[in-house]
């Protein structure tokens, strides 16, 4: 009786996990893995951390600093066998070559079933330079499916042994390899696709090297709008004629660092000699501190095996420094593209504007002015006269010795000698040669005063471009070697002189 109830038990064992197996699309094909992912629908194609490893590959260069995440399910409570997953996965970005991840998830059916998924992720965003929003991932992966040992009972209920003639020649392990490849794509802001194919390979998990045994080439294709309030996703999977659809939302609380998240999953699997829907609601929260987030999902499916649902927890962890910025949406982009284009235009507008103000101190002076500071020559001064002179001869005298020595003279001489001159004669007799002159040197310096200002400008807005020291004390002494000798205010320039030691 007792070898009767062994067997009846272990028959059993192997119907459940059978059942079970049926209920979580042959498990191989992938669990969902992540709190937060599995109360989003539990298939995403873009993810925004450590949990791309396992998701879309092309989300892994996301990552902005290395991050760990491990988690551990009990999945259909209810049953008398524990049946649970274990999940680690980390993630590691780098500034030039891309990100790198591994994962390796576990999922164990009592002492009668195990699989163990080990996986090896490359990611790089702007693979491509006319495609610069599109990211590629690839995912190399082993499979380890194991089998335990069933008793054997002979036809009287006799215990025989624990080696199972099916396990006698090909043993009760099978290892394969397999690969990933996924693709996301940055539509415009917020808005990302992703794409995924898992096992293109379509790998053998046969123990008996059955060829119709396989893990079925899975695609997913979704779409997912995140920012700092809210987040949707749609993603739509087919494996063979299988069709899954989920869709999920969320929303960010207390400055993001509460997230609250619900979806649905409908499920549509084809037997051959029945179809079967699935659907399942998902609900779940997340809490994220100091670079650590817990999450916790919980998933219901309303039809299938009478159970309790699946309850996980689920922690990650941020360290180290944050070696990319983050680039959730597209608006970065172009605000990065217009930012090399401002550097681009400012570095255009320095060159002009050294052009310009070049130009404006090669400028050739006045052929009658000579602005070079001179020692000063003494204006022209009245003789003594024997005779007493008219008011007309004795400016007449004083304006040909002016005329006579002007070319020796600074301009800043000139104006004064021309100012005397005319404040001494005016009213007395015609002036009009000395007030036509004095309107002249007075045009001259108003122009000079002008080139001065716009030089000074152009010199100000080279200063704010930072260009080096060594440049601006270049451009100030030109300039004020230019234009001191015309009686302009030039004490700008020695402060900006001090000011560049």
């Amino acid at each position: 009786m007792k070898n009767l109830i062994k067997s009846t038990s272990t028959i059993c064992k192997i119907m459940m996990l059978l059942l079970i197996k049926s209920q979580m699309e042959a498990t191989v094909s992938g669990l969902p893995v992540g709190a937060k992912y599995i109360a989003l629908g539990g298939q995403v194609s873009v993810t925004e951390d450590v949990y791309s490893v396992y998701y879309n590959p092309a989300c892994v260069d996301y990552i902005e600093q290395q991050q760990v995440a491990a988690e551990y399910t009990m999945m259909f409570l209810g049953l008398s066998d524990g049946i649970s997953r274990g999940f680690f996965g980390y993630g590691l970005p780098t500034k030039k070559y891309g990100s790198f991840g591994l994962y390796w998830n576990i999922l164990q059916g009592g002492s009668l079933y195990s699989e163990n998924v080990f996986a090896f992720v490359y990611s790089k965003k702007r693979i491509l330079s006319y495609l610069p929003s599109l990211s590629l991932g690839i995912r190399p992966k082993v499979y380890v499916i194991t089998y335990g040992r069933v008793e054997v009972y002979d036809n009287d209920g006799m215990y025989v042994s624990d080696n199972d003639t099916a396990f006698a020649k090909n043993g009760n392990s099978k290892s394969v390899m397999s690969l990933d490849i996924g693709f996301s794509y940055q539509l415009a802001q917020n808005y990302i696709l992703g794409l995924q194919i898992n096992d293109v390979t379509k790998p053998n998990i046969s123990l008996f090297n059955k060829q119709d045994v396989v893990v079925p080439m899975k695609i997913l294709v979704g779409l997912a709008n995140v920012n700092k309030i809210y987040g949707l996703n749609l993603d739509v999977g087919f494996k063979n004629i299988d069709m899954i659809i989920s869709a999920g939302a969320q929303i960010k609380l207390l400055n993001e660092k509460l997230r609250l998240y619900g979806s649905v999953k409908y499920t549509s699997r084809n037997y051959k000699t029945k179809s079967v829907s699935l659907v399942e609601p998902s609900v779940g929260a997340e809490f994220v501190f100091d670079g650590v987030n817990v999450a916790y999902a919980f998933n219901y499916p309303i039809s299938g095996i009478d159970v309790f649902g699946n309850h996980t927890v689920s922690i990650s962890y941020r360290f180290g420094p944050v070696v990319k910025l983050p680039e959730d949406t597209s608006a970065l982009y172009a605000k990065i593209d217009n930012l090399e284009q401002q550097l681009k235009q400012k570095d255009a507008e320095i060159e002009e504007l050294k052009r310009k103000l070049d130009e404006l101190l090669k400028k050739p002076l006045p052929k009658e002015v000579k602005p070079e500071v001179k020692p000063s020559v003494q204006p022209p001064a009245e003789k003594p006269q024997e005779k007493q002179l008219t008011p007309k001869e004795r400016y007449e005298s004083l304006w040909k010795r002016y005329t006579e020595m002007k070319d020796q003279m600074s301009f800043v001489d000139r104006i004064k000698t021309v100012e005397t001159i005319i404040k001494q004669f005016k009213g007395q007799t015609d002036i009009t040669a000395a007030q036509k002159e004095l309107n002249e040197l007075t045009k001259q310096k108003e122009a000079m005063n002008k080139e001065l200002q716009t030089s000074k400008n152009y010199y100000l807005k080279l200063k704010s471009a930072n260009v080096p020291k060594s440049e601006l004390r270049t451009v100030l002494e030109r300039i004020k070697k230019k234009y001191e000798g015309y009686g302009l205010d030039v004490n700008w320039i020695d402060e900006e002189l001090k000011q560049l030691e």
